[in-house]
């Protein structure tokens, strides 16, 4: 069983969101990101640290929002979204 932490030690404001690695919670392989993105603000490639990187951000931006991932390519539609339920 594969278990995972969102370390926010270190985390990071950039372009107007929270980014976070997650990393495995034992010795091993995995990892990813996630990007805590408040109302208005579009996911940007600086989620993955390469800045100059599009992402083609398709969710609903006028709501609270989690994305998770290890890539932007083809995971920025609207279904990678999670979002905050009032």
């Amino acid at each position: 069983m594969y278990t995972a932490k969102v370390a926010i030690e270190y985390g990071k404001i950039t372009d107007g969101f929270f980014k976070a690695e997650l990393v495995p919670k034992e010795v091993g392989p995995g990892g990813g990101t996630l990007a805590f993105l408040p109302q208005g603000v579009s996911l940007t490639g600086s989620v993955m640290s390469s800045p100059n990187e599009k992402a083609d951000d398709q969710s609903d931006k006028s709501k609270d929002r989690i994305w998770g991932g290890q890539s932007l390519y083809g995971t920025t539609d609207d279904s990678y979204f999670f979002y905050k339920v009032d």
